[in-house]
């Protein structure tokens, strides 16, 4: 399970801030948001305690939407809804199997909903 979305950088991102197109282009190609979201950098996770993780440095970002009409647009490889985070907080605590750097995010998330 996942509480974001996420990706890698590509070339294409070179083009102006490295990191800010990579975010605009990771949300725009997974979820259509309505409108114009406000995004921020909140943290970094340099985790080397998984293969994956270790050859990976991942960027944080908050991102407020304008409403709460987001759809999932790879339909085929995900699915997904707004979930309040008092609801999220309760499947981490009874046991859901969060990916590692979404149960990372999730162990500071009241530090990341103040930033």
């Amino acid at each position: 399970m996942s509480i974001g979305v996420g990706g890698h950088i590509n070339p294409v991102d070179r083009e102006g801030d490295l990191l800010d197109l990579g975010c605009e282009r990771e949300l725009a190609e997974e979820v259509a948001i309505p409108g114009k979201a406000r995004k921020r950098v909140v943290g970094f996770i340099n985790d080397d305690a998984t293969a994956v993780g270790s050859v990976h440095f991942g960027v944080v970002y908050r991102v407020d939407l304008p409403d709460r009409a987001v759809e999932v647009r790879e339909k085929g490889m995900m699915e997904g809804a707004l979930t309040p985070v008092a609801e999220v907080k309760r499947l981490a605590a009874g046991g859901a199997d969060f990916e590692t750097w979404s149960a990372l995010v999730l162990d500071r998330i009241d530090e990341v909903l103040q930033a």
